[in-house]
């Protein structure tokens, strides 16, 4: 029998954003423009992942939640989602 267990995590990155403000422009402004999701960055690295929890779900929840992140799979089978979506962890 499969056990299927959702686990919860967070990817954690630092980013670093070079901002060019007007000379009178307060240089807060350069946060509020970070904030606003700019689509250039100077840089990045990964900090790590962080599990927020877990628990035991059925395979009709799997399908559920994948819908949910991904509305372009709502007309997948659950198999379909299992099959593509999972991790399959193999004894050896």
């Amino acid at each position: 029998m499969t056990k299927f267990v959702l686990v919860e995590a967070i990817n954690t990155f630092r980013m670093r954003y070079v901002v060019q403000l007007n000379d009178n422009d307060p240089a807060e402004w350069a946060m509020d423009t970070v904030v606003m999701e700019p689509d250039e960055e100077l840089g990045q690295i990964f900090l790590g992942q962080q599990v927020m929890g877990h628990r035991v779900v059925d395979a009709d929840e799997v399908k559920a939640l994948a819908v949910e992140d991904n509305k372009y799979i709502k007309d997948w089978t659950t198999q379909q989602v299992l099959d593509l979506l999972t991790v399959k962890v193999k004894d050896e």
